[in-house]
This record gives C-alpha cells, structure tokens and sequence, in this order.
C-alpha cells in the first residue's frame, strides 16, 4: 500500500469534508435553532479541516500509484467520512441513542440507500434533516469524484480513483483530462438538481421540502422530511415531477454529456438506455394490467405506478401510494426492478442496467455454442464486441453479489427470526433501496445487525471490490 499517497489524498479529502459540513451549520442559522445542534456541525467540521490541514503539511502528495492503491483509498475514505458524517446524528440527543445508529444513518446517506434509524422524522431539526439529504447527493456522483472536480494538481492517474469510485462494469471517460470530466458531470448534476428543485417548488411543497425532496431524487437516496414519505402531500403534480426525476438521475450522465457538450443528435443511441426504457414499459403495463381491478379512477392508477415503478428501478425508494396491497405478481416485478436498478454511470444503486444486459448476451451466447459447437459467435454491446475478459468479470462480479448477498443474509437472520423480514432487510440496503417493509425504519434491530446491513449498503454502494479489498492482507504491505 503506498501510504503517502493515501494520506496525501485523505488530507485534501478532509478538508473539503470539512467544507461540505458547513452547509447544514448555515441551515442551523436560517432556522435559528440552538447554538448546541449549530455547534454539533461546526466543531467537527474545525476539527476534521486541522487534521487534513497538518496532514497535507506534513506528507508530501504522492501521484505515483496503482489500482490497488486507488480501490484502497476510495474504500479508507468511504468509510472514514461515513463516520465523520455520523458524528453530528450521535450529538443529537434525539433517535441516535448509539453510535452504530448514526453511522447506519450517515451511511445511508452518503450510500444514497435512505434507510433510516429515525422513528419520527419530522420532529428533527431542520439542520439534521439537511445534512441527511445534503449526503445523499454527494454520495450520488461520488466524494472522490467531486474532489476531483474541484482540487487542482490532479494527477493523470486519478482516472483509476474515478474508476475506483463508479459504478458499472466499465469506465467511460468522456474528456481527455479527468478532472475536465468530473466537472462536466458535476455541472450536468447540479443544474438538473436545480431544475428538479424549482418545479417541486412551483407546486405544492415549500422551499426546504422542495430542496430535500430533489436532493433525494438527485441521489436516487429518498430520504424524506416526512414521515409519511411523498404520501403526505397527496399532491399528483408533486408525484409526477419526482417520477421524472428518479427516470432522468437513473440514466447514465455520459449520455447527458453526449447530448448536450457533443450535440448529439440521436439520444436514444444507446443500447442500455433503451433496454432500461423497455423493462420500464414492460414492468408498467403488466403491473398496470395486474392491479386494474384495484383502482376506481384510471388517472391515479396511471400516477401510482409510473411512481413506483421509476421509485423502485432507480432505487430511490420514495413512498407514494401503498404498494403492500398490490398483487404478489405486480410486487415480484418491483422486487426484480430493484435488484437491477438503474444505468451504469448514474446515482441509482441495484445491480446496473448494462451488467444485466450482459449477462443476459453472454448466457445467450453459451446457449447457442452449446447447440452449434463450431459456430463462431460474439457478444455486442453498445456497438462493440464484447471481450471474453470483460464477459467474466461481469459474470464474477454477479456470483461474489449473491454469495455476499446470502452471507448479510445469514448473519442478520441471526437477529431478525422472520425469513422475508431479513431477506428485505438484506436485499433493501445491499440494493440501495432503504424500505424495510413499507416506510418502515431499522430502529429495533440491534446495534450488530445495524452494522452489518452498513457494511451491506457500503458494499453496494462501491460495487464490492473496493471494501473487500481492505481484507486482504497483500493490501498493508510498505511498499
């Protein structure tokens, strides 16, 4: 492990930290709330800022590293700023009573999961409130990634952090510089979070819940201000912008970049974006056929399950009509939409959209060799052949998914005694969903399951690698 590297990076990572921790301390003063939850944000945001000032002072930016040294680094800093961000939800004397309750907050925040310890969400204050949004959507496109964007001096090789850090089976760099790209990106970002925020305040919400609702679409995170999530506004309008919403942060933001910065004409160009279009139409229609004879008025069918649908597939998890009373045919296609989630290269958690597609190509593949031995065949996508070393690492990656996946489900099980009770615990956070039952919180589980189920959305979050690595022990050696 190149140890200065990873400190030196670690250093300008704090201090930005520090930085982003200021935004909920300035939330505090608008609302005036007591000095103490103000302080709760601005002494560890001092304090973290000191100890990456002294470490930039004192270690020597290291720009010669590797992938190893990159994966190590996302997964130290992902887990360090996850218990950084939990230090202000332990100050509260509120739901927090442990620790493990606010880290579990904190990280499914930055994890963009919107799992929740909280019981009553409303009666936080304003500042907490932020900070858990605020997380979700620096957690969507990255921490690292922002860094990036904003920190001059990068080295050449950061494009091995921004690889590190995204999501997919692969790393499209779409500019020559990485940085260049980690501002385009962050740009498209922030002004479609923007956007999402002033059309939910030109309806029914006011402007703090406009803004937490569209950091939580932005995030594909969910996390709500409300403890009745979306339902309490009732508002069809307010639905159906977040709809949208969760839709267009669920595409991969490379296509963004390609429509708006190379002027592309042809949007629908890429083959995973039609794919997630399809299953999106496919799942809505026999959904919508499936829960006909429910509903009264073919207008609000229509709303409930164009929401769910888009909540469920970019793993936002937001909570608009109770889907609980569906069919067990129409909640089987949610729970298979939530397993997938959305495209490579977006803030939506699940298994990604081009790995399904993949998997899907290379088992039809096989089949077809299998029936004609000597046929030669390959397998495309997006306009190229797939190679067979790509081919097995999707493949990889989905057999060590599940193999975890079955293992988080053991060891909770220990303490949740109900088979469909854990496997959704599980199944929620690994996938980035949050929804244990329907809006439901963790808060009863013990402090053991609490941790383990943080490690399960961190897993799923940076796609497995990056946090298993930390247990091998090649990864300590001095180099």
């Amino acid at each position: 492990m190149n140890r200065k590297f990873i400190l030196s990076s670690i250093a300008r990572l704090n201090m930005l930290f520090a930085a982003i921790m200021l935004f909920p301390f300035v939330v505090g003063v608008i609302y005036n709330e007591p000095l103490r939850y103000r302080l709760n944000f601005l002494i560890p945001a001092v304090i973290i800022f000191l100890i990456g000032y002294i470490l930039k002072e004192n270690t020597k930016f290291k720009k010669t590293f590797n992938t190893r040294d990159a994966l190590t680094l996302v997964a130290f800093c992902w887990i360090l700023y996850s218990i950084f961000g939990a230090i202000p939800f332990y100050l509260y004397p509120g739901d927090f009573n442990t620790f493990f309750d606010a880290f579990f907050e904190s990280v499914a925040g930055f994890s963009t999961t919107g799992a929740t310890i909280a019981r009553d969400v409303e009666s936080l204050p304003h500042s907490i409130i932020f900070w858990r949004s605020f997380g979700q959507f620096i957690g969507g496109l990255g921490i690292i990634s922002l860094t990036v964007a904003i920190l001059p001096k990068q080295s050449k090789k950061s494009t091995m952090i921004l690889k590190a850090e995204s999501v997919g089976p692969t790393f499209g760099k779409i500019t020559p510089r990485v940085s260049d790209q980690s501002k385009v990106l962050y740009t498209i970002y922030i002004v479609m979070t923007f956007i999402t925020i002033a059309f939910l305040w030109a309806g029914d919400l006011n402007l703090f819940d406009a803004i937490i609702y569209g950091l939580g679409a932005a995030g594909t995170g969910g996390f709500a201000n409300k403890d009745l999530s979306i339902g309490y506004y009732n508002s069809t309008y307010t639905e159906l912008i977040l709809a949208i919403a969760m839709f267009l942060f669920s595409i991969n933001f490379n296509i963004y970049y390609a429509r708006f910065f190379k002027k592309t004409k042809n949007f629908f160009k890429s083959e995973e974006l039609r794919w997630y279009i399809w299953m999106l139409l496919i799942s809505s229609a026999l959904i919508f056929i499936n829960t006909y004879n429910i509903y009264e008025k073919l207008s609000r069918q229509i709303v409930d399950v164009f929401f769910a649908v888009t909540s469920i597939s970019s793993t936002t998890g937001y909570v608009g009509s109770d889907t609980s009373r569906w069919p067990i045919f129409s909640r089987i296609i949610l729970a298979g939409l939530m397993y997938i989630g959305g495209m490579a290269g977006s803030t939506a958690g699940g298994l990604k959209m081009s790995r399904f597609v993949l998997l899907v190509k290379s088992a039809a593949n096989q089949f077809r060799m299998t029936i004609n031995p000597n046929r030669i065949t390959v397998v495309d996508f997006e306009g190229k052949t797939v190679s067979e070393r790509i081919q097995q690492s999707v493949m990889s990656y989905f057999i060590i998914h599940i193999l975890l996946f079955f293992l988080l489900f053991a060891i909770v099980a220990i303490d949740i005694n109900d088979f469909l009770l854990a496997f959704n615990a599980v199944a929620t956070t690994y996938n980035g969903l949050g929804q244990f039952g329907e809006a439901q919180t963790f808060y009863e589980l013990r402090e053991a399951s609490k941790f383990v189920l943080s490690i399960a959305m961190l897993l799923g979050r940076l796609e497995i690698y990056p946090l298993l690595l930390l247990f091998a022990p090649s990864t300590y050696k001095r180099k």
